[in-house]
């Protein structure tokens, strides 16, 4: 179970990605519009979750600016950094894209980078070694947490970072094969994966 101080925060349903300094005002703005909801969470005695983003460095020891790093600026002590056990997508390194590739909003052709288990399949050997039920317990001062980070920013995340610094607990639901099909989806496994 949760302790009240971890639960004390808005629910806020953030998308992926980073808030740019182009976004800040924009950032600001949504905080501002939220700050009446978390006044009456606290004067009513509510306890929602927050779910937010990672909240690492970048090699430069800047914040990347995320909405889990905004909060975590703003709003100290206020927010929970949560992750879901999945697969990562390790960003290896940044590439030049050859001139006749297509082009995505996100922009993932200037990236290689590749689905990948935590720490090598050993958090899933560590869950089905407890039966694989579901399980949510802080990432901190345990092996999990102290795991280097694994994520779509490793190739610019500072040296030493852990899976702690960026989230503060972990919510294991079941095995990664048994959600929603993801067994089945041949577009994100590579063969080597799949053995």
């Amino acid at each position: 179970m949760l302790s009240h101080s971890m639960k004390r925060v808005c629910l806020y349903i953030a998308l992926w990605g980073f808030i740019t300094t182009a976004a800040m005002a924009q950032a600001r703005d949504m905080d501002s519009r939220l700050q009446p909801y978390i006044d009456f969470l606290d004067r009513e005695g509510r306890d929602p979750l927050a779910l937010v983003l990672d909240q690492i460095k970048s090699y430069d020891l800047l914040n990347f600016w995320n909405c889990g790093t905004f909060f975590h600026q703003w709003h100290p002590g206020k927010t929970y950094s949560i992750r879901f056990h999945h697969l990562a997508l390790s960003v290896e390194k940044e590439i030049v894209p050859d001139a006749g590739t297509a082009r995505s909003t996100a922009g993932m052709e200037r990236y290689a980078y590749r689905w990948v288990r935590m720490a090598d399949g050993l958090w899933d050997s560590a869950f089905e070694a407890r039966g694989n039920r579901p399980v949510a317990f802080s990432l901190k001062d345990n092996v999990l947490g102290a795991t280097a980070y694994t994520g779509n920013q490793v190739h610019k995340a500072a040296p030493g970072q852990t899976m702690y610094d960026a989230n503060d607990a972990i919510i294991f639901l079941a095995p990664l094969e048994s959600l929603h099909n993801t067994a089945m989806v041949d577009i994100i496994y590579t063969e080597t994966f799949k053995q």
